[in-house]
């Protein structure tokens, strides 16, 4: 298990999603429309397993997951970055995105997102490319709430880097 860096007295800690998580995800991740789509919602029945959650004294307050986008590619989508409100700005996000980027390297996946803030994951090691390149099976047009969103790929070799 991975301890996430924060400035609180409490580090979440960084875990698998289990089932028994399935209601709490489904509740963080609603919470978090438009940011996250939708269809991140719906699909948690099937996705849950790729999940990484940020558990703070038993209550889960942060996930992602790593999806492959295409199994003829070595990308995996991150997809689905929630923070609850009450521990935003304190490191949970930045924790999940290198658990996931490490993950990543260890199956040798290149990790790339469609955000709308591509400044985040510049700072992760992440740099600008277009949005429709993260996600070839469908296009901006098809969801409005995509419009603002960019994408992002990892810079090949660049390690994560360190809790601020």
């Amino acid at each position: 298990m991975i301890r996430s860096q924060t400035t609180s007295s409490r580090d979440p800690l960084i875990r698998p999603a289990r089932l028994e998580d399935l209601p709490a995800l489904v509740d963080l991740l609603a919470d978090a429309v438009p940011d996250c789509l939708p269809e991140t919602v719906w699909q948690l029945p099937w996705t849950w397993a790729a999940y990484l959650v940020a558990e703070d004294d038993g209550d889960l307050v942060g996930a992602a997951s790593l999806q492959r986008t295409d199994p003829r590619a070595p990308l995996a989508e991150i997809r689905g970055l929630v923070v609850a409100e009450s521990h935003r700005g304190l490191g949970v996000a930045s924790s999940l995105v290198r658990a996931l980027q490490a993950e990543a390297a260890r199956r040798g996946l290149t990790p790339v997102c469609v955000t709308k803030k591509p400044s985040f994951f510049a700072r992760l090691g992440f740099n600008e490319t277009p949005a429709t390149w993260v996600r070839a099976s469908r296009t901006l047009a098809q969801h409005p709430t995509d419009q603002a969103r960019v994408g992002m790929v990892a810079r090949p070799n660049a390690p994560a880097p360190e809790a601020r």
